[in-house]
């Protein structure tokens, strides 16, 4: 496999899907998912990226990828959350998260370029279906690296919140 990431991404999906009234195991079946209980069992990325947007249309739910990180908490970076835990600042958090990511999937990049302005974050996910790796579907939206910046900064001042 080699593009893999932690089994511990899909925390919530299963019962998301249930929730919105989805077939889970055609689903699974349809992605190549086997169900899992070990968070870092390592799974294809390219198959959790399609399971989530088929999850996204079978259940008819274009927020499936909102919704399900609505039911997440940080145990989903597994082995990553203590660094970020102990960053005392967001420029922390994003050095832990670029240096460490390879830790949580080898399916995508994570680089953080500083600049005179500050400092540019870069997200390389994972491509499905020929799409650019700039942007991509999660859960029926279109996601880009602006989004992924917003969810860093929500991070940031979640772990401040756990101190």
């Amino acid at each position: 496999m080699s593009a893999w990431v932690r089994n511990g991404v899909l925390m919530g999906a299963d019962e998301l899907v249930a929730e919105l009234g989805g077939d889970l195991t055609a689903l699974r079946r349809e992605v190549g998912l086997e169900p899992l209980d070990d968070p870092d069992f390592p799974i294809p990325a390219l198959a959790v990226v399609e399971f989530l947007e088929r999850a996204a249309s079978v259940c008819a739910c274009e927020a499936f990828g909102l919704l399900l990180s609505q039911k997440q908490d940080f145990s989903i970076f597994g082995p990553l959350w203590p660094f970020f835990r102990r960053a005392s600042t967001v420029g922390e958090v994003l050095h832990d998260l670029a240096e460490f990511f390879p830790v949580h999937t080898q399916g995508a990049l994570v680089v953080v370029e500083k600049t005179p302005d500050g400092a540019v974050l870069r997200y390389d996910p994972p491509r499905v279906s020929g799409r650019a790796n700039g942007n991509y579907r999660h859960g029926g939206r279109t996601k880009g690296v602006a989004d992924l910046v917003r969810y860093i900064n929500a991070l940031a001042r979640k772990a401040r919140d756990f101190r």
